[in-house]
């Protein structure tokens, strides 16, 4: 295992390799020191994809290499673009391109969050471009080019890499999304309408969930955001799929403690990366 404090872990298969990266970057809990807020933990901590990494710990026993973030995404998230900046944030000008997502920014969690639990302020002040820079150069690039390194020695290992970016999301749909009061199917997969993976890798996916007893849906309620974006080249053989979870499979979404499903959720997730993983090898 490589674990280097404050950035990344990474677990290397332990099984047959498979040209499978099981990647997590949304659930780090190492907080930085130079990470200045008012809020309380409770407000901080609330976005942060707890235990995910935990759920997916069996991935490598099917073979997939197993990658995950230690930075909390409030910090700085993995899972946006990097021009997702919401301006208001800044004590300063931003000296570069900028693109504040609606679906991110807008709701206080693009690239650097701005709100936590019940749309509380993290904030007292504006943040710095130096400071934003550091979280990107030392955090976020840094991130991005090791699941970029593990995704390249796959394709000219086996001539080809697949990419799963798990996460998780709320039970029912909060108030802020189009699902809004309406209780989800366990998993959504996504392929932001067709454009990161080949639809058998897909079907692929839904087989392997449906397999072990989870309700699936395909692109809703959320159709994937940057990690398979930016890692995805289907022509070239690079594909790349988003899997959203729901909490209460294995926590309570109030006091975010673990609940007595969560050894059962986690062993079914395991065999699910074992199918998955198979047939990569067999794909590739």
């Amino acid at each position: 295992m490589e674990h280097v404090p404050g950035l990344l872990t990474l677990v290397p298969p332990r099984g047959e390799p498979a040209p499978l990266v099981v990647e997590v970057p949304r659930s780090g809990r190492e907080y930085p020191n130079a990470f200045r807020v008012s809020a309380s933990f409770e407000t901080l901590h609330a976005y942060v994809s707890m235990y995910v990494e935990e759920i997916y710990a069996g991935a490598p026993d099917g073979g997939a290499t197993l990658l995950w973030a230690n930075f909390p995404n409030s910090f700085v998230d993995a899972n946006r673009h990097i021009e997702d900046i919401d301006p208001e944030l800044l004590a300063e000008p931003w000296p570069g391109p900028i693109n504040p997502g609606d679906k991110s920014s807008r709701l206080g969690t693009g690239l650097i969050h701005k709100w936590g639990r019940n749309d509380l302020p993290l904030y007292d002040r504006k943040l710095s471009v130096a400071e934003v820079r550091h979280r990107i150069e030392a955090y976020y690039q840094p991130y991005h080019q090791r699941l970029a390194d593990l995704i390249d020695a796959n394709v000219r290992r086996f001539g080809a890499s697949w990419h799963l970016s798990c996460h998780c999301m709320a039970s029912v749909g909060p108030r802020y999304s189009h699902d809004r009061g309406l209780p989800r199917a366990d998993i959504c997969l996504s392929d932001r309408h067709g454009t990161t993976c080949d639809p058998a890798f897909l079907d692929a996916a839904i087989g392997a969930f449906k397999a072990e007893g989870f309700t699936v849906t395909v692109n809703d309620p959320f159709v994937g955001q940057e990690c398979i974006r930016r890692h995805s080249d289907p022509p070239n053989r690079r594909h790349s799929i988003q899997i959203e979870m729901i909490k209460g499979l294995y926590m309570d979404e109030e006091t975010f403690e673990k609940t007595p499903r969560f050894a059962d959720t986690q062993r079914r997730m395991g065999l699910v990366m074992a199918r998955i993983g198979a047939w990569c090898r067999q794909a590739a």
